[in-house]
């Protein structure tokens, strides 16, 4: 999840370009990410040389059905 200062259209615009799952709520914006320790930053970039401003971060936790597919995908694997 990021908290902008304001989400403009430039900001959406980039957001839009990494073709992200994404929900946006006025300032907020929250992306369901596979990997966020390693796509975080690529996604941050991608805010800051569109002019965003950020006022938080956080990584909130997976949904039980979230936990459940990567579960099944991780054993079909194997």
């Amino acid at each position: 999840m990021i908290q902008l200062e304001r989400l403009t259209d430039a900001v959406q615009e980039a957001l839009s370009n990494l073709r992200l799952d994404m929900t946006i709520n006025e300032n907020r914006v929250t992306i369901r990410l596979a990997n966020p320790e390693k796509e975080n930053s690529a996604i941050l970039d991608a805010v800051f040389r569109a002019g965003g401003r950020v006022q938080s971060t956080a990584i909130v936790g997976s949904t039980l059905e979230d936990a459940y597919l990567k579960l099944v995908r991780k054993e079909a694997i194997e």
